[in-house]
């Protein structure tokens, strides 16, 4: 009975968590990884953030995905308890007869990879981004404090976490576009 239900919540967050994700390279990383003024034209560069401006958008930016590892592990949750408990063979709703229709055991093994990927976004974070995250926060403290810091070292930094976070996005999209999949085309 429950069972569209965890569907729908583990579908439904998996494109939430991709969306969330995807916005990051697509409408807020360009606003602090680059001189702004260089791409007006003429060029303006007195309008350029300073690296203290850059790095505050890039903390407010990090804390707003703070609901991304919650979704990710609901998402998780819910996809792998779907796949785990139900069986279409014992089922007789239409639910369970649309899911039965086709190869349950290839749409169970897609809808558990997607699981694992979305899922798989908290360790990744946790493991390869977390001290990039540390350090740039670090940075942000020295230069909103007046401390001098290191801007080569801060842009490098903010460069690492994006090629970082897109590793993020394609765990992102492909864990949807795999649950998408096995719910709606197999």
């Amino acid at each position: 009975m429950l069972a569209p239900l965890t569907a729908a919540v583990g579908l439904t967050c998996s494109g939430l968590v991709s969306g969330l994700t995807l916005a990051y390279p697509l409408l807020i990383n360009t606003h602090f990884l680059d001189a702004q003024g260089i791409k007006i034209s003429p060029a303006a560069v007195h309008v350029n953030l300073s690296i203290a401006q850059r790095l505050t958008l890039w903390e407010r930016a990090f804390k707003a995905g703070y609901v991304i590892p919650a979704l990710s592990l609901l998402t998780a949750v819910s996809l792998a308890t779907f796949a785990l408990t139900t069986d279409p063979r014992n089922d007789k709703t239409a639910f369970a007869k649309r899911l039965g229709g086709g190869n349950w055991q290839q749409r169970k093994k897609l809808i558990l990879g997607s699981a694992a990927f979305t899922g798989s976004l908290i360790v990744f974070t946790v493991i390869a981004i977390l001290p990039t995250n540390s350090k740039l926060m670090a940075l942000r403290e020295a230069a909103n404090g007046k401390q001098p810091i290191d801007v080569a070292q801060a842009e490098a930094l903010l460069n690492r976490w994006t090629q970082l976070h897109n590793v993020r996005v394609g765990a992102a999209l492909s864990g949807f576009v795999m649950a998408l999949y096995a719910f709606v085309a197999l």
